[in-house]
C-alpha cells in the first residue's frame, strides 16, 4: 500500500498525484476514526470496485478530523488549529488505521492535513480534482464523508450496530468503551466492560487494544493476562526471537566492547511528548562508552524541517528512517545493526511496531517511557523502566517484563527546556 502525504497550501489547494495516464480510481472518503464494520464495509465496497474494473483503490484519509478543525476555529475566532493539536476523543491512530486499510487491500491512501482553507472550497470543486487528477470513475460515500462544520458525530451508533451485527465483534466494543468514556457515561462503561470481559475470558481477543483497559477497572494480573493474550496473537516471535536461540546463545562469554550500541525505536521523533521529554537525555549520553543509534518507526510523519526532529537527528550518532519498511524487513536491517540493547519508546501506542520486536532485534530488548502497563510479551520485551510509583513492588508481578526500579522518578526531563518567565500571582 502507498501512503502519500498532502498538506493544502494556504489558499486549500491540494497538489494531488497523478497515479496512473491510464488507469482510473475507485475512491472512498472519510478520517474512518475507529474503523467499524460500517467503515470497513465502505473501504471494502471500493477495493472491491476497483479489482473489478481494473482500477486503483484510493482512500483519501483526513487527519485531523474535520469536526476537531471546525470546533477549534468556532472556540478561537476562526483560527486554523495547530497542526498538533490534541484529539481526545480519537478512537484510533492514524498509524492504526493505515495498517488495517493495507489488510483490506487499499493500493493507496492519500493523507491530507484537512484545513479550514481546504474546507472552504466547494465539495464540486474537490470532485473535479479527483476526476481530474486521480483519473476517479467512481466514489464510494459513506456517512462519515461528510466534510464541514455542524457534524454530529456517528460513532456510537454504528459501533452499536456492529456489535448487534457480531456479538463477537471485540473491537468495536472496546471502541465503544471509548466512546463510553469520553461521554463520562458510567452506566454504560460497567456495562461494555462486562461484556468485554466475558469475550476475553473465553479467548476471544481479535481487535482489543490492551491501552485503552489502563484506565479501566481492571485488576493488575487480569491485564497482564489479557495483554500477553492479545500480544501473542498479535506479534507471534519468530523461531530465533528467544534468547537461548543459538543466534544470542553465542554472544555469551565474549569479551565487552569498547561501546556498546544502543538502538532507540520510536515513531515520534518529532515535536512530540516523547522527545519534550527525552531530547535532552538523547544529547547528554556518554559516547565514550556507547553509540546511540536512532530508528524512526513511522510509516508518514513531519518533514526533516521539524525542528525538534533536527534536534534529535543530531544527537544521534547514526539516524535512519526506515518507517516504510513491513516489520520484518524493518526487523532484518535493524538486526544487521548488530545491537546490544534495543530500547521500545512505544509500546502499545500509535505508531508501534512490536511486531519488530516480536522477531528480536538484540540480545537485551526493554521499553522506557511510552506505556506504563506491561506489554504483555514474555520471552520478547525483557525489561520495563520505571519506578516505585508508576509499578510498585508489590505490582511487579503483574509485568511479564522484569522491572527496573530507578530510584525517585523514572521519567526524564529535558533541562534545556524554556522555563515560563511570568510567575503567577497564585
Amino acid at each position: 500500500m502507498n501512503i502519500t502525504n498532502l498538506v493544502p497550501d494556504v489558499n486549500g489547494l491540494v497538489n494531488w498525484p497523478t497515479l496512473s495516464v491510464n488507469r482510473k480510481s475507485v475512491v472512498t472518503v472519510g478520517s474512518f476514526d475507529g474503523m467499524h464494520q460500517g467503515h470497513r464495509a465502505v473501504i471494502g465496497r471500493t477495493v472491491e470496485s476497483a479489482q473489478r474494473n481494473n482500477a486503483f483503490s484510493v482512500v483519501i484519509l483526513f487527519d485531523p478530523r474535520p469536526s476537531v478543525v471546525h470546533q477549534y476555529a468556532k472556540t478561537h475566532q476562526g483560527q486554523q488549529p495547530p497542526a498538533d493539536i490534541a484529539d481526545s476523543e480519537r478512537l484510533m491512530g492514524v498509524d492504526q488505521r493505515l495498517r488495517v486499510m493495507d489488510e483490506l487491500g487499499v493500493d493507496h491512501v492519500l493523507l491530507v492535513r484537512y484545513t479550514l482553507a481546504f474546507a472552504a472550497k466547494s465539495f464540486r470543486f474537490f470532485l473535479g480534482q479527483l476526476v481530474g487528477k486521480l483519473g476517479m470513475r467512481t466514489l464510494v460515500l459513506g456517512q462519515d464523508a461528510h466534510m464541514g462544520a455542524g457534524r454530529t458525530g456517528d460513532a456510537r451508533h454504528w459501533l452499536r450496530k456492529a456489535i448487534q451485527l457480531d456479538p463477537r465483534d471485540t473491537r468495536s466494543l472496546s471502541n465503544l468503551l471509548a466512546v463510553d468514556l469520553a461521554a463520562c457515561d458510567w452506566d454504560r462503561v460497567d456495562a461494555d466492560l462486562a461484556a468485554l470481559r466475558a469475550l476475553w475470558q473465553q479467548g476471544q481477543v481479535r481487535g482489543l487494544e490492551p491501552w485503552r483497559l489502563l484506565a479501566l477497572p481492571v485488576d493488575g494480573g487480569e491485564l497482564r493476562e489479557v495483554t500477553e493474550r492479545v500480544s501473542a496473537r498479535n506479534f507471534p516471535p519468530a523461531a530465533d526471537a528467544d534468547p537461548a536461540a543459538p543466534r544470542w546463545r553465542a554472544l555469551v562469554g565474549r569479551a565487552r566492547p569498547a561501546r556498546l550500541r544502543v538502538g532507540y525505536f520510536s515513531s515520534d521523533f518529532h515535536q512530540h511528548a516523547t522527545c519534550v521529554l527525552m531530547a535532552g537525555l538523547f544529547e547528554q549520553h556518554d559516547r565514550s562508552r556507547f553509540e546511540f543509534i536512532g530508528i524512526c518507526l513511522r510509516r508518514y510523519g513531519p518533514g526533516e524541517q521539524d525542528p525538534m526532529r533536527q534536534r534529535v537527528r543530531s544527537a544521534f550518532e547514526r539516524f535512519e528512517a526506515w518507517g516504510e519498511l513491513s516489520d520484518s524487513e524493518l526487523a532484518q536491517r535493524a538486526r544487521g545493526l548488530d545491537l546490544h540493547l534495543a530500547v521500545d519508546l512505544k509500546g502499545h501506542t500509535d505508531g508501534s511496531r512490536m511486531a519488530v520486536f516480536a522477531q528480536r532485534v538484540a540480545p537485551l530488548q526493554l521499553h522506557y517511557i511510552g506505556y506504563p502497563g506491561t506489554l504483555g510479551m514474555r520471552g520478547i520485551i525483557d525489561y520495563q523502566v520505571a519506578d516505585a510509583i508508576v509499578v510498585p513492588t508489590e505490582a511487579h508481578a503483574h509485568y511479564s517484563e522484569k522491572v527496573i526500579a530507578l530510584p525517585d522518578s523514572y521519567q526524564v526531563n529535558d533541562c534545556a527546556r524554556a522555563i515560563d518567565p511570568q510567575v503567577p500571582t497564585r
